[in-house]
């Protein structure tokens, strides 16, 4: 690059106007920690998650998130206690290259430092994520960066376990989870020296009240664990300043370079030191690497033998595990001629079909394989003659050695004719080239009208011709493109019925369903009308609109809103406190209802941490810590969104034309119809077709009624005591 050419800084001032001004001002002038995004991030069509609000437990705000790969490198950072503020794209660099282009480029966080430094990076979901493009844009921001004293960094995504722990410790950062000042005390005393996380938690109190301290105080390194390894139960936690072998293996590397670096290590930009050649000694149960210098450090054996790069030096390498139950996969022929080799091979090796031990191995050894009077070659050629008189096909000698050796390495597995265990594929043999273009021309054809699949065959000869030249590739049939485009087209882009199409990823992988661990990590919300008549305070008979939060762990019904017209935001802010507030029980319930009499509940020890669960209605009390939404005005708004962030809520928008994105909520709107509206007076049914010539006569519940107690009775019974949980 041009070192003479100079960067200059893009932003958007406190009122929302564009500023560009001098990189090395701005960044002396400018708190970017404290800019809004200064534009937007795109939502990239064949993604299941688009941009998002992460709540930083650092700032106590929302910080725009691009990806789930920015949102894991936010939790690292959030947690970084030299971190004293995060923001989203709060800058665009300008420069010119040495033809004197103009470039720019938005790296995607910002992280302030407490020295007042700063950190601009990027996080690629992998290392060549944005081409050659991104990677001479990332050696550029290097150097502007550098040129003031600041970091850039590509953060390449973490490990499994490593992102999993602290995506289930992100869910306890908010300060409600520290509970009382005393019981943090508590906490930190239960743990001055390392024990197991459960025996820690039973020491300080009641487990239901203390863990979360406990994973609050994991968060914010009040106490440290080994988060190389599982979370469980009897995981060790010791005190701030404690380490386990592997978080303590780290060393530093420059930050000022623009080359990838995995992050989540301690302190900045630190990168894991691999293990080398460990000797034991001491104490049962530790370890010593030895270090340059003659010394050793303890390390717990279960951490040590626990590492993937841990070998004992001179053992021999252990076997393969036989392939035991794939072979009950094969075709029942297959599995019968190998159970067949398998006597003939078992008679080979030791003169007994049924082997050293086994059923038959009484019997009398048949002279041509006794092992006392022939080689394993003699008895190899004779049972390869036998074979071959017993209708087997020609049978060799090589034929027999060959699955001699596959039983012994691979046992019945090894014998199988693997043919008929090969996993089919959707386009048979055809030419690759052709299978190219068909997949071409069925994503042209995405998000257009559906035709017939006859139309797509001048497309995709068109195709064939733009890449490969008139006549290269041989023209296909029809019933091959037939073939071709039924197998790999998605269920909605044949023209066969009215079918939605379900959003997947770019190369036609479906997505996973939504997963959650514990209640409230997940909350999918959203807004439809009810199929129900209901009376209005003018008088008129309409269908109300009813707004409802679903949690994905338990799939519990949170909240029920039903409004007489159309959802506003305060009322999406009335979910959020119903979703917060424990539900007074009805005079009228069965006991079964009633938080106190659940039998699957320990109520009293509940009720002791939060005394409005006394005579409370059994029904979940949980804050969200993600909130899932559609791009809707009101779940969009700033009224909605800034009510999630004084609560410490994350907001997760689904990309646009998506609804199986929240597959759960949706289905749930399904269920309230099957289960409870259509027991109403006034059901009007799905469509007209199915609505009855006098529902607006039968309609008698105005709006009040429907909501209480007819719906919250009725989420009550569905929720059910069983899904119940404690306030968190």
């Amino acid at each position: 690059m041009d070192s003479g050419s100079g960067f200059e800084a893009v932003f958007l001032d406190p009122v929302g106007q564009i500023v560009q001004q001098r990189w090395a001002d701005a960044a002396v002038t400018v708190a970017f920690e404290d800019s809004p995004p200064v534009s937007a991030f795109p939502v990239v069509p064949g993604r299941r998650w688009g941009p998002g609000l992460w709540w930083s437990a650092t700032t106590g705000r929302h910080v725009a998130a691009g990806s789930n790969a920015m949102r894991t490198q936010l939790m690292v950072l959030d947690r970084d206690p030299d971190v004293t503020g995060l923001a989203g794209r709060p800058v665009r660099l300008l420069w010119r290259n040495p033809r004197g282009q103009v470039r720019s480029w938005v790296p995607q966080l910002l992280a302030r430092y407490t020295d007042g430094t700063a950190l601009l990076a990027d996080c690629p979901s992998h290392p060549d994520a944005g081409g050659e493009h991104a990677l001479g844009a990332a050696h550029a921001v290097a150097q502007a960066c550098r040129d003031i004293g600041w970091a850039y960094r590509r953060l390449l995504p973490l490990d499994d376990a490593l992102a999993a722990n602290l995506k289930w410790l992100a869910g306890y950062r908010h300060p409600r989870n520290a509970g009382h000042p005393n019981l943090m005390a508590a906490v930190v005393e239960a743990f001055t020296r390392p024990r197991p996380l459960l025996e820690g938690a039973e020491a300080a109190g009641d487990p239901i009240e203390v863990l979360p301290a406990v994973f609050h105080a994991l968060w914010h390194r009040r106490l440290a664990t080994d988060l190389d390894a599982q979370l469980h139960e009897r995981v060790l936690v010791g005190p701030e300043d404690w380490r386990t072998g592997a978080a303590r293996a780290r060393r530093e590397v420059p930050d000022d370079s623009g080359a990838p670096c995995p992050a989540g290590g301690e302190g900045r930009g630190a990168c894991p030191l691999p293990w080398h050649e460990v000797a034991s000694g001491g104490p049962v149960g530790t370890g010593h690497p030895p270090r340059p210098d003659g010394g050793g450090e303890a390390v717990l054996a279960g951490h040590l033998f626990a590492d993937p790069g841990f070998t004992v030096i001179g053992a021999a390498a252990p076997q393969a595990a036989p392939q035991w139950g794939l072979f009950e996969t094969a075709p029942a022929a297959a599995r019968e001629k190998a159970l067949a080799w398998q006597r003939h091979v078992r008679e080979v090796e030791c003169g007994l079909p049924g082997g050293p031990g086994g059923p038959g191995s009484e019997g009398v050894v048949r002279e041509q394989y006794d092992p006392a009077q022939h080689t394993l070659a003699e008895r190899e050629q004779a049972k390869a003659e036998e074979l071959t008189a017993l209708g087997f096909g020609r049978v060799s000698r090589t034929t027999v050695q060959r699955m001699r050796l596959a039983y012994r390495k691979q046992g019945l597995w090894g014998l199988l004719d693997h043919r008929t265990t090969r996993a089919s594929s959707p386009t048979g043999r055809a030419d690759e080239r052709v299978v190219a273009a068909v997949r071409e021309a069925l994503r042209r054809r995405r998000g257009r009208s559906k035709g017939t699949i006859n139309g797509l065959f001048p497309l995709i000869n068109q195709i064939l011709q733009d890449r490969h030249g008139l006549g290269t590739v041989p023209a296909p049939s029809q019933a091959t493109l037939y073939r071709l485009v039924t197998n790999l087209a998605r269920p909605g882009e044949l023209p066969s019925g009215p079918v939605r199409q379900v959003p997947a990823s770019m190369d036609g992988r479906a997505f996973t369903p939504a997963t959650a661990l514990r209640p409230g990590e997940q909350v999918q919300v959203d807004t439809t009308r009810l199929d129900v008549l209901a009376l209005f305070d003018d008088g008129r008979l309409a269908r109300p609109e009813l707004t409802i939060a679903v949690d994905v762990a338990t799939r519990a019904i949170l909240a029920a809103v039903l409004c007489p017209s159309a959802t506003k935001a305060v009322d999406t802010a009335l979910l959020l406190a119903e979703m917060a507030v424990p539900h007074p029980a009805r005079p009228t319930w069965p006991d079964i209802l009633r938080m106190d009499h659940a039998p699957a509940l320990p109520h009293q020890r509940l009720a002791a941490l939060d005394e409005r669960l006394a005579g409370a209605a059994a029904r979940p009390v949980a804050l969200p810590e993600t909130i899932v939404v559609d791009r809707g005005k009101i779940f969009v708004s700033a009224a909605f969104t800034a009510a999630c962030e004084h609560l410490g809520i994350s907001v997760q928008p689904t990309p646009p034309r998506a609804p199986t994105a929240k597959g759960i909520v949706e289905r749930t709107f399904g269920t309230i119809n099957a289960l409870f509206c259509q027991h109403l007076p006034g059901y009007t049914g799905s469509d007209v077709t199915r609505r009855g010539p006098d529902t607006e006569k039968d309609a008698c519940y105005s709006v009040a009624q429907l909501q209480d107690p007819s719906m919250n009775g009725w989420c009550t019974t569905t929720t059910g005591p069983t899904k119940a949980c404690a306030t968190r």
